[in-house]
């Protein structure tokens, strides 16, 4: 389990497939998937980010991205930054890069 398989999902399977898959199989305690619409903005809004890098520079993305707030089901907010890594979505980012 872990980045591997979670890439190797993001590559064969619809988006939504592929983090439900993630949440409930990859993580003990499994994450409700009432989450998937929270990872998807995440994992959007870091790829949208990286494509800016070249202008912005890195540390400004960084920056950006960890003040970028998205709503969690319970209400409470997350930065991009900290949802990505929290919920180990790095393995989706990383797919839609390499495309």
């Amino acid at each position: 389990m872990g980045y591997l398989n979670a890439y190797d999902a993001a590559q064969v399977a619809e988006l939504d497939q592929a983090l439900e898959w993630h949440l409930t199989s990859n993580h003990y305690p499994p994450v409700p998937v009432d989450f998937i619409p929270a990872c998807k903005q995440a994992i959007q809004t870091f790829v949208v980010a990286a494509g800016s890098t070249d202008n912005l520079g890195e540390d400004y993305v960084f920056e950006q991205l960890n003040e970028t707030m998205v709503e969690l089901p319970n209400g409470k907010f997350m930065s991009v930054v900290e949802l990505v890594g929290a919920l180990h979505l790095d393995a989706f980012v990383d797919s839609i890069l390499n495309g």
